[in-house]
């Protein structure tokens, strides 16, 4: 019964770790979230649209530019993924922008981006845990 007791602490141990790790993943998404939203969303996106807007074009060309503009921005600030991850998120901002540009608010896109970076980070730690386990086979 002792050695059960010691798989069941030592599983115990590996999930508290496990648990404790994915505190500070965690947070860092939802910061990186609120970040670039409030800066891509909240700030530039207006900016470019208000800037369009200036030059007397109709309101509805102005937020197409703003949500565009804004969102090829955002692609190209992530560029360091390749260009499938390019274009995964310039139609993330396309996405995120028509958000913020239907609710008025920055809450929306926020938990919306915060969603799918964790998802993207749940799915490349399946990955590696998958490769590590083939490697060890």
């Amino acid at each position: 019964i002792s050695s059960i007791d010691s798989i069941t602490d030592s599983k115990i141990d590996s999930i508290e770790n496990k648990a404790l790790n994915a505190i500070p993943i965690i947070t860092a998404q939802f910061v990186i979230a609120i970040t670039e939203e409030v800066f891509f969303r909240g700030s530039l996106q207006p900016v470019i649209s208000s800037c369009i807007l200036s030059v007397d074009s109709p309101q509805s060309i102005a937020t197409l530019t703003g949500v565009i503009m804004s969102s090829l921005i955002f692609s190209i600030f992530h560029l360091q993924g390749g260009n499938l991850y390019l274009l995964v998120n310039l139609f993330l901002g396309l996405y995120l922008g028509s958000m913020f540009e239907i609710s008025h608010n920055v809450l929306l896109p926020i938990g919306v981006h915060a969603v799918f970076n964790l998802r993207t980070i749940q799915g490349l730690s399946s990955e590696t845990v998958g490769k590590e386990r083939k490697s060890s086979e």
